[in-house]
């Protein structure tokens, strides 16, 4: 609201309500799609059609190389960090964790998943193994 001092009123801004209202509603969409698929959707409405997802070679090329291979947790994701280029959100830091969920959305357009075991003989014993496979 705004008081002119002229008249001693309060008027509503409507630019500003509209705004209110705009932002309410992305709000909303987001908590209830989550953050990622609200902006999708508004980002597809905007173009007027689907977003090609984007595909690196290097990556399609390390996951064809390394399918069915189970890796050592560690040294996988830091593999697929590098080739899938995934850094930390500004601000945050880079010793952030990145987990299995973020990975296998990243990695659900090349159409595998990391599936994760736990060793239990050999020289990965008591370790967690992870091993990328394809989506059925």
């Amino acid at each position: 609201m705004d008081y002119d001092h002229r008249t001693g009123e309060y008027h509503i801004n409507e630019m500003k309500e509209m705004l209110f209202r705009y932002q309410k509603s992305v709000a909303l969409e987001m908590l209830q799609k989550g953050y990622h698929d609200a902006i999708l959707s508004m980002v597809r409405g905007d173009l007027g059609g689907p977003v090609p997802e984007y595909k690196s070679e290097d990556a399609s090329a390390y996951i064809a190389e390394h399918m069915n291979e189970p890796m050592l947790k560690k040294d996988l994701k830091v593999a697929l960090l590098r080739v899938l280029c995934i850094v930390p959100a500004k601000g945050r830091s880079s010793k952030e964790t990145i987990g299995k969920l973020l990975l296998n959305r990243e990695l659900q357009k090349y159409g595998v998943a990391i599936e994760s075991t736990r060793a239990t003989s050999g020289k990965w014993r008591f370790k967690t193994v992870w091993t990328l496979v394809e989506l059925e």
